[in-house]
């Protein structure tokens, strides 16, 4: 797969994280941003896996949280002490594997797409080797 190919993949993986964000915060009344269900899990205010009203199913782990679609899809990121979520290429790899189960290119492939697209501007890498989506200035970590 092309760098191009990758890029693309990677403005998926921002696109479903970006969904996933606006329907667990209008599903689940105590949740504002994504980093919440990894707090209020961590806070046992919410089970460390569940379903929200809209079919989202989350599993909280380490420092992150795996959020999955009903088609399949998922989504997996760790989070900054800010809250804002963050993503290495083998969480991107996941995501490619479950939209695209005969996908050839590899971690390396999809770290050089992340690395020219934080050159784009459209991603930014908060610390080394992990990215985040870019939405206003980048968090000082």
């Amino acid at each position: 797969m092309s760098s191009s190919g990758d890029c693309e993949y990677v403005r998926g993986f921002g696109k479903l994280l970006a969904y996933m964000e606006s329907t667990v915060k209008n599903d689940l009344l105590l949740v504002a941003s994504l980093s919440d269900v990894h707090r209020l899990a961590r806070r046992k205010i919410l089970p460390k896996e569940g379903v929200t009203r809209s079919g989202v199913h989350y599993v909280v782990h380490g420092a992150g949280c795996r959020f999955s679609h009903a088609d399949g899809r998922e989504v997996d990121v760790d989070f900054l002490s800010d809250g804002r979520p963050i993503f290495d290429s083998w969480r991107v790899l996941n995501y490619i594997i479950s939209v695209d189960p005969d996908y050839f290119g590899g971690r390396e492939s999809v770290y050089r797409a992340c690395k020219a697209m934080v050159g784009m501007g459209e991603i930014f890498e908060p610390r080394s080797a992990w990215f985040s989506l870019v939405s206003g200035s980048p968090p000082e970590e």
